[in-house]
């Protein structure tokens, strides 16, 4: 049994780790279109981004930010609530 636990805390991180390598990369890509001023790409980016990591408070913030470049007002104030 303490075996199991064992592989299961070693396994962790590298589940973990995968899915936030990927929401930096995705973030990375959103300021790149951000300043390019292509703020609905940015959105989609940093929202896929935000998915990834949904508690992470820099992305939420990112997404509201994104929502009130693309007019999203009231979506925006909902995700800073």
């Amino acid at each position: 049994m303490k075996i199991l636990l064992v592989i299961a805390l070693c396994l962790a991180p590298a589940a973990f780790a995968e899915p936030v390598a990927e929401a930096r990369k995705l973030q990375r890509e959103a300021m790149a279109v951000y300043k390019a001023k292509d703020f609905p790409a940015f959105l989609a980016r940093i929202r896929a981004a935000s998915d990834l990591r949904p508690q992470h408070p820099t992305l939420l913030y990112y997404v509201a930010g994104g929502l009130m470049l693309n007019g999203q007002h009231e979506e925006a104030l909902r995700v800073l609530e």
